[in-house]
């Protein structure tokens, strides 16, 4: 039943993401041997699946920044954006709980650990630290 009820929900005509085959990739993650993540467990695992992920929204320029930024090292993050998920919502509110802030995005995990927003990344470059983070998770060579 509850396949069945998220199914109506990921493939929805109302959905604000067009792209079938994402729905796909993203319904594929959500079930495990049969077994249904939570939001959390959604998030932590789409968070692992490259060495640099973002999630953000399509409207938001800090977001933009950040990935900005992020390529600028020469590194090609996987961005979720969850204003063109179908499940964008849910997921958000699991990044809200897991930043422990108001704002959602950008979040982002390097090397399959959560690093932060925006201010932990931009905390990172300053220090100088934002490199290194990127070399040791193999998300850039030089």
């Amino acid at each position: 039943m509850v396949k069945l009820e998220l199914s109506r929900y990921l493939f929805s005509t109302s959905s604000l993401d067009t792209n079938v085959s994402s729905n796909i990739k993203l319904w594929d993650k959500l079930f495990q041997g049969g077994k249904c993540l939570n939001n959390m467990d959604m998030v932590m695992k789409l968070g692992a699946e490259s060495p640099v992920v973002i999630f953000s929204k399509s409207t938001c320029c800090i977001s933009h920044s950040i990935e900005t930024l992020i390529r600028g090292f020469g590194a090609n993050p996987l961005v979720y954006e969850l204003d063109k998920l179908s499940n964008g919502k849910q997921m958000e509110k699991a990044l809200v709980e897991l930043l422990g802030c108001k704002s959602s995005v950008p979040a982002v995990f390097i090397g399959e650990e959560f690093v932060g927003g925006s201010n932990e990344i931009m905390s990172l470059n300053v220090r100088g630290k934002l490199k290194n983070l990127l070399l040791k998770a193999n998300a850039i060579w030089i």
